[in-house]
């Protein structure tokens, strides 16, 4: 965690040095193990994290880790998910990112997405996105 950028970098996790023993452990697809982790940031000593960067960790169900970050109530703090590198299929997780009301960045490149225009699904919810994959959805005012 870099408490000077709030940016909590997840990325691969299951590969760090230190969690060799508990590697089988480590599933973001599995409830019980969100709830754990989001448990244990919420309750640290460095605080909330502001952007989370969960690359590389063969996600392919985000709900559960959203969900889990929600009923902690730390959805409002986020401003920025990267999420690339995973096996994310399909969007459904959505409908909890609409509770991200801070939300402004999200990368989600190089996910094996079903429907290649789920860029259109992000950008008709109403969220604060402004972001994703390094690239502006808004558009400007006419």
């Amino acid at each position: 965690y870099d408490s000077n950028t709030g940016i909590l970098n997840l990325a691969s996790f299951r590969e760090a040095p230190d969690l060799v023993a508990v590697q089988s452990a480590i599933d973001f697809n599995a409830v019980a193990f969100c709830k754990s982790l989001v448990y244990a940031i919420k309750n640290s000593p460095v605080g909330i994290p502001r952007f989370i960067n969960l690359a590389n960790n063969r996600i392919s169900n985000l709900t559960s880790f959203l969900r889990a970050i929600d009923d902690e109530g730390m959805s409002g703090g986020i401003v920025g998910l990267a999420l690339s590198n995973n096996n994310l299929k399909d969007v459904n997780f959505v409908g909890v990112l609409t509770r991200f009301n801070s939300l402004t960045e999200l990368a989600l490149d190089n996910n094996p997405f079903a429907d290649p225009h789920y860029r259109r699904v992000l950008e008709r919810r109403p969220t604060n996105l402004n972001t994703l994959n390094g690239e502006s959805i808004r558009r400007p005012p006419l």
